[in-house]
């Protein structure tokens, strides 16, 4: 356990370094290998030997292997995916079912669709967002609320969808199976959606839109692209194999072997242009909003989360923290507690890391051994996702909510009050939290014999 003192210090170093890695323009986990080297000094004054410090290191980042390993594929996927025309048909299909008097709706629920189907929310707002930004400019609609509408959608994928390195590395980091993790969170999922949708359509009737008639949109991508219904199989073919439980990475490689195959076929793409689309990302259209990041562009952020793996198992294998988190859950709480206690110490992290991802990584792999004592791996999977992942979109320092701002043109501040999937999900799943103590004491009244586990059944 280190002091307080050294433990700010600590904190100190990490942020630090990634700040000044992003003052400079240059990889985060270059800036984070100041963290990882200072915490590795500070095991060794502890008494850790070097075989225990590398021991920590490793089997931390070990356990990052299947989200690397998705990484990797999203950026094979998402390149291969737009030459072979199938986002672009998937945009074209969901533009056009955009009704201008009800824009923002339409909106949050376009941009659902897309965050799901890409898995990644700046993915999301730099192709449906752009033009649909565009559209709100021409419609001379407020640019706060379309913001928000899509940063709200951009951020059910982000969370949500099974694509999203984001929930895979939550899945991996609390050690939950891919298919309970969604099942803990589909209530304040079904929940936030239906809720923000609400809210849109309230806004859409209170501002009584008068834009019938107007076009939307003055492009259609079926100008560039051959479309056909088949496209959809790529897509189609991931979500079946995930639902019928094949390894996730299989049904990546099963999806980009399909888009290779359409691809070729029909949008007549051949194997140089293959090679550079995977590695380099897609460039092969004159619309901006099509380019994407390919497999080169993935390296980062594989690192970066390699490294905060690495990190993650030297302060679990020396407890460098785990006692101050012990005094800050208490000894004896109940879900709801534990639930207001995870989602401020979630709040607070993500205010002092600036990122998304080490706020995860360190919640969940520090507080896993707590919640486990009572709760199940998955009940923290559905609390963090609620929390801490999306508290991200909400803090305007923080690089997501940055380049969020950035590729909208609408400030963080301004988009905040129009944002509902990004306020109302901490308040859901405190609630649900609260449903499942009520349920455990009413088991208990009766004399069940039930534990919060079953309670908080997946």
């Amino acid at each position: 356990m280190l002091k307080p003192l050294t433990l700010i210090f600590l904190i100190f170093c990490t942020i630090g370094g990634m700040l000044l890695s992003s003052l400079f323009g240059l990889p985060l986990a270059l800036g984070f290998l100041l963290g990882l080297t200072v915490l590795v000094l500070l095991c060794r004054r502890m008494g850790a030997a070097w075989s225990d410090v590398w021991e920590g290191t490793r089997s931390g980042a070990y356990r990052t292997k299947e989200v690397l390993w998705i990484l990797a594929l999203v950026g094979l996927l998402i390149p291969s995916w737009m030459a072979s025309g199938t986002i672009p048909y998937l945009i074209d299909w969901g533009l056009s079912l955009v009704e201008p008097a009800y824009f923002l709706c339409s909106a949050f629920l376009l941009s659902t669709l897309t965050s799901m189907a890409l898995g990644t929310s700046i993915g999301t707002l730099s192709t449906i967002g752009l033009p649909l930004m565009g559209a709100a400019t021409i419609l001379d609609l407020p640019l706060a609320m379309v913001g928000g509408a899509l940063i709200s959608g951009a951020m059910v994928g982000d969370r949500s969808s099974p694509l999203s390195s984001a929930h895979q590395l939550l899945a991996a980091t609390t050690e939950t199976d891919i298919q309970k993790q969604s099942k803990a969170m589909l209530p304040t999922t079904l929940g936030g959606i239906v809720l923000s949708c609400l809210f849109f359509y309230a806004w859409d009737l209170q501002g009584q839109l008068q834009v019938e008639g107007k076009e939307v949109l003055d492009y259609s991508f079926e100008q560039q692209f051959f479309f056909h219904p088949l496209l959809m199989l790529p897509p189609l073919i991931l979500i079946g194999m995930i639902l019928l439980r094949i390894k996730t990475k299989y049904a990546f490689v099963a999806s980009i072997l399909a888009s290779l195959i359409i691809g070729n076929y029909w949008q007549g793409v051949g194997g140089a242009e293959w090679w550079r689309y995977l590695l380099h990302g897609f460039d092969g259209s004159s619309l901006s909003i099509l380019h994407s990041k390919g497999l080169l562009d993935m390296t980062g952020m594989i690192v970066f989360i390699a490294c905060t793996g690495a990190f993650n198992g030297l302060l679990e294998k020396h407890r460098v923290i785990e006692p101050y988190i012990q005094q800050m859950m208490g000894n004896k709480t109940n879900l709801t507690k534990a639930t207001c206690t995870t989602s401020l110490f979630g709040l607070v992290m993500n205010m002092l890391c600036c990122n998304q991802t080490l706020p995860i990584m360190i919640s969940g792999r520090n507080l896993l051994p707590i919640w486990r004592v009572r709760y199940s791996g998955a009940q923290l999977s559905r609390v963090l996702s609620d929390t801490s992942l999306l508290f991200a979109a909400l803090i305007p320092w923080n690089i997501l909510a940055m380049l969020a701002a950035t590729i909208m043109g609408v400030p963080v501040t301004d988009y905040l009050p129009y944002a509902p999937f990004l306020w109302l999900m901490p308040i859901l799943t405190i609630a649900l939290s609260y449903y499942y103590d009520l349920q455990w004491k009413r088991t208990q009244s009766k004399g069940g014999n039930a534990n919060e586990k079953t309670i908080a059944r997946l």
